[in-house]
């Protein structure tokens, strides 16, 4: 098992009289890559300022290893921070913006040169030495800011939406690279995000928030796989969410059928639950008495498949469907799927 090297308990943060932090615990290990995700206002980026050092919790504790980091300022926590704006100097090469600190903390020459060298190779920029900030390509300049940030060799590297500026494309190349990079250095990664794909696709755990509560925590998979709540369940990805009943496991009843699942109620008190399926999760075929049947409002090409919209003609409910097959609008289809492809949550 893996050691512990932050640690937030009942860690809170107002701003004025609004809370944007309330009473939230974690824990992260070392090595790990965790993803703090949320829309907007959630509080993500505050609790990135607070394990930093730029922000100071109203209440509540940080703690690295063992030992309680509040009052510890920023520049004596061994941690770096990479901005979305990465904050490079333009008037310094490569070389010196990856060196300043070094510099700065009196190192030696061919140990700077040497550690430079290294990172370089790290990030994928060897031979970029000289070259002039402002003559690199925005992931360029990315990974020399991740470069800088490691110069010191910080236990932990915290991530502020570094990719936000980046295009599409560039986005996804700088994904894969960061992963790729987190596992050659050997560094805990604490990642802000608001992009779902981002946070599926880079973290060993995700944390996700919403007006400043955790919601869940827990690997890509259990998070996709297995959301907690209807917030999670529509914020990672895309879901269709229905009203149902259950009143033994592993049955549930929805849009008036009766279909097996791998859940058990979630609750006796009420036999109210919501039932989550994904879109690609679902077939389009012939109308039977056992599937659902509805009729096909729209159909859009979305590159790597369909995304369609069956209206159920047992309700005014829309289905999402994701597939590589097409299907014409007005076509009258069955919507298929097994137990393993249906999951349940407590009714909201």
């Amino acid at each position: 098992m893996k050691k512990t090297i932050i640690e937030a308990r009942n860690l809170y943060k107002e701003f004025g009289k609004n809370a944007v932090v309330k009473h939230i615990n974690f824990t992260i290990a070392e090595n790990e890559f965790v993803t703090f995700l949320g829309p907007s206002g959630c509080g993500k980026t505050t609790i990135l300022r607070m394990i930093a050092g730029f922000e100071i919790p109203t209440s509540g504790q940080i703690f690295l290893y063992d030992k309680v980091i509040n009052d510890i300022p920023a520049y004596l926590r061994p941690l770096n921070t990479v901005f979305q704006n990465y904050a490079l100097f333009p008037h310094m090469d490569v070389f010196e913006n990856i060196a300043f600190s070094m510099r700065i903390k009196k190192q030696e020459a061919k140990a700077i040169e040497a550690k430079v060298a290294e990172l370089l190779e790290v990030v994928n920029l060897s031979g970029y030495e000289q070259r002039d900030i402002a003559s690199l390509s925005g992931g360029q300049q990315q990974r020399v800011a991740i470069a800088r940030a490691l110069a010191n060799d910080p236990k932990v590297l915290l991530l502020d939406e570094p990719l936000s500026a980046l295009d599409l494309k560039m986005r996804k190349e700088m994904q894969i690279e960061l992963k790729k990079i987190q596992r050659e250095v050997k560094k805990t990664f604490i990642y802000v995000t608001h992009d779902q794909e981002e946070a599926l696709t880079l973290s060993d755990k995700i944390i996700v928030l919403n007006h400043g509560e955790i919601q869940q925590s827990g690997t890509p998979i259990d998070i996709y796989n297995e959301p907690i709540n209807t917030f999670v369940a529509d914020f990672i990805g895309e879901s269709n969410i229905i009203d149902g009943t259950m009143t033994k496991d592993f049955e549930v009843e929805f849009l008036g059928k009766r279909f097996l699942c791998v859940d058990k109620r979630p609750s006796l008190e009420t036999d109210r639950v919501q039932v989550v399926i994904r879109p690609e999760d679902i077939e389009i075929g012939q109308c039977l008495e056992h599937t659902i049947n509805g009729v096909v409002t729209s159909i859009v090409f979305k590159g790597v498949h369909y995304e369609i919209i069956v209206q159920c003609s047992e309700s005014e409910y829309d289905f999402m469907i994701h597939t590589t097959d097409y299907h014409e609008i007005n076509k009258h289809v069955g919507l298929d799927f097994g137990p393993d492809d249906i999951h349940i949550m407590k009714a909201g």
